[in-house]
């Protein structure tokens, strides 16, 4: 019996434009996610040495249509209300803030909501350490204060930044590890758990029976920490 080819339905076919749109959305999935994982690796680095313990904030959902079997059900993601990371720092207080990742060259204000930047105006108020994360690419991160970037239109006279805006807030990136309360808090060197010769801060070689290395010991002493 002879068998005749069945041609497959093609794909429907899209404009420029819209193809243009879905690559972005794509690639800006997938540099959301790596930037998580980033943040994600970052926080437990912080945990495990008695820095800060943070926890993401869930992104609020709303229950849409009926109920599901076995209690399962479709929800939507509503408007964030507040901020991406909260937690606590060495010392009891309380650590609020943002993290946002581009691939451009700028940062616009807009990038938070106004919920977001009330949520962070209240607490730092009542004495909560508040900033925004930015990251430039994957290897440049900057750890802007919440009162600039609130009053960026008056320091900066525009309401976005640049990473050339920037400079003095840039913190390390070492080892996979975004250092986020770098020149706050040090991590403590007579811990449990860390590896022998090993710099807890950037993780290179610190010399037989140290755990700082030469150049992280003149950095924090230059900076006048302890």
């Amino acid at each position: 019996m002879i068998k005749y080819y069945k041609p497959q339905k093609t794909a429907p076919k899209i404009s420029g434009e819209a193809y243009k749109r879905q690559l972005k959305a794509a690639r800006s999935r997938i540099s959301g996610q790596i930037f998580e994982d980033q943040i994600s690796a970052s926080l437990a680095w912080h945990e495990e040495r008695g820095i800060m313990v943070a926890k993401k904030t869930p992104e609020p959902m709303k229950p849409v249509g009926k109920p599901l079997p076995g209690g399962h059900f479709e929800a939507v993601y509503v408007k964030a209300a507040q901020v991406d990371f909260s937690g606590t720092i060495r010392g009891g207080r309380a650590v609020r803030f943002e993290a946002k990742q581009t691939d451009t060259g700028r940062f616009q204000r807009t990038r938070l909501t106004e919920e977001q930047m009330d949520d962070l105006r209240a607490h730092e108020k009542l004495g909560a350490l508040c900033f925004v994360i930015l990251a430039f690419g994957f290897d440049h991160f900057y750890r802007v204060p919440w009162k600039l970037w609130d009053g960026m239109k008056q320091a900066f006279g525009r309401c976005y930044v640049t990473e050339a805006d920037l400079q003095q807030y840039r913190i390390p990136f070492t080892a996979g590890v975004i250092k986020i309360l770098s020149g706050i808090i040090q991590p403590e060197i007579q811990e449990r758990g860390y590896l022998p010769d090993v710099c807890v801060i950037c993780g290179t070689y610190a010399g037989e029976g140290s755990h700082i290395c030469p150049r992280c010991r003149a950095k924090y002493e230059k900076e006048g920490i302890k």
